[in-house]
């Protein structure tokens, strides 16, 4: 994710988009020191000094091109000290100093010479490489002739034993049968539980790339409801990434579990609500939050459906329920029932919908319905103190 975000920033950087660059490279520099990579702070560094000088803040470009130069002499297989000192140049001319300007410019050439001379060296080993390869492909066509005719030879041999060994096969071909048929019987029990672990592991790497398909979608939906200019465009925009999101986390969770069908559910209804509440401003550690999930795991068949409705349910209260209540509340359960039908039960302590004000009409609502539909569920919504939705998903037939 983070490497992605340094790219859409030197994306950014490129456009002369220097703030936005700016505020990406930050969040990728803070999650550089949590983890200690010295590696992506360089870069980073590298970047930040690149945006910062044509916005003007030569001190802060001049910081951290010194930065970078110090990583560089640190790690010595990475390049860029022709773009520090470029920088610095630039600096020195905009603080009125000739002097200092030409030096780093002399430095900053060098480098570049440097960079040419490796580049040039590069394309001579290639060329040596390749005759090497064409000497190597003669000597090859050279061994393949002997070989054949070596082949010949022991094909001639080969006819000549046989010949020979055929007087024996009558005698032992029926026990070499035998003992075949036996050792296929001892062996088809590894055979079949080989085929299941290849099987587990062909079904974990593809939800693990639908989860990346998924998240590239995502982060294409977040770029672009941050360039739209309409607000209710671009919160249409971002409700729709919080869906593929929801998605996403299901098939993040089957990946990294040795579950292949089936989903771990308290933890991923719990990450799901914060996840949610987070988004649109709550700390859940600041509300009167409770979660309570008896199931223990659910097929994804049914998990999908049901993660997008508990993400539908959580918006409406996240955008609609909260606005004028000093302690925010949610309660949610997830369970069998007496007679084994799953039930969602979400309680908020907002305001509600008038009777004739709920939104049955909007994209949520109607999606809430046909997920329930397709799960053959029923959904019930009171909204006498606060607003309650229960979905009750009947137990499968056996």
């Amino acid at each position: 994710y983070y490497v992605g975000l340094l790219n859409q920033g030197i994306h950014l950087k490129n456009l002369h988009r220097y703030a936005e660059a700016e505020a990406a490279y930050r969040q990728v520099e803070a999650y550089a020191q949590q983890q200690h990579d010295d590696y992506l702070m360089g870069y980073v560094h590298s970047n930040l000094a690149q945006a910062l000088l044509p916005a003007g803040r030569m001190a802060e470009a001049a910081h951290y091109a010194h930065l970078t130069l110090a990583w560089l002499r640190r790690v010595p297989y990475a390049n860029g000290s022709h773009d520090m000192y470029a920088v610095l140049t630039g600096v020195a001319e905009a603080q009125g100093h000739p002097a200092q300007a030409l030096a780093y410019l002399r430095l900053a050439t060098a480098y570049a010479d440097t960079l040419r001379n490796t580049e040039q060296h590069r394309q001579l080993l290639q060329v040596e490489a390749r005759y090497q390869s064409h000497e190597q492909q003669a000597h090859i066509v050279q061994l393949d002739l002997t070989n054949h005719l070596k082949t010949r030879q022991l094909w001639a041999l080969g006819l000549g034993l046989l010949l020979t060994a055929s007087l024996l096969a009558g005698n032992i071909g029926q026990y070499l049968a035998l003992r075949h048929r036996a050792e296929q019987l001892c062996s088809s029990n590894d055979q079949v539980r080989e085929q299941a672990q290849r099987l587990t592991m062909l079904l974990k790497e593809l939800h693990h790339r639908v989860k990346n398909n998924l998240a590239i979608i995502s982060s294409l939906l977040y770029m672009q409801a941050s360039r739209l200019q309409d607000h209710r465009a671009a919160q249409a925009v971002r409700e729709g990434q919080q869906r593929v999101d929801t998605m996403c986390l299901i098939h993040q969770r089957l990946y990294q579990t040795d579950l292949i069908t089936a989903i771990d559910l308290p933890p991923y209804v719990a990450e799901l609500t914060e996840g949610l509440l987070a988004a649109y401003g709550f700390d859940p550690a600041a509300m009167n939050l409770h979660i309570n999930v008896t199931q223990p795991t659910l097929d994804v068949e049914v998990a999908i459906p049901l993660g997008l409705i508990l993400n539908e349910i959580l918006t409406n209260a996240c955008k609609q329920a909260y606005q004028h209540v000093a302690r925010p509340r949610l309660a949610l359960t997830l369970g069998p029932d007496a007679v084994g039908a799953l039930v969602l039960d979400v309680r908020d302590n907002g305001l509600g919908f008038e009777a004739t004000a709920l939104p049955t009409g909007s994209f949520g609502q109607q999606l809430i319905q046909v997920l329930s539909e397709q799960l053959g569920a029923e959904l019930t919504v009171d909204m006498r103190a606060g607003t309650c939705y229960q979905l009750r998903i009947p137990p499968p037939v056996r």
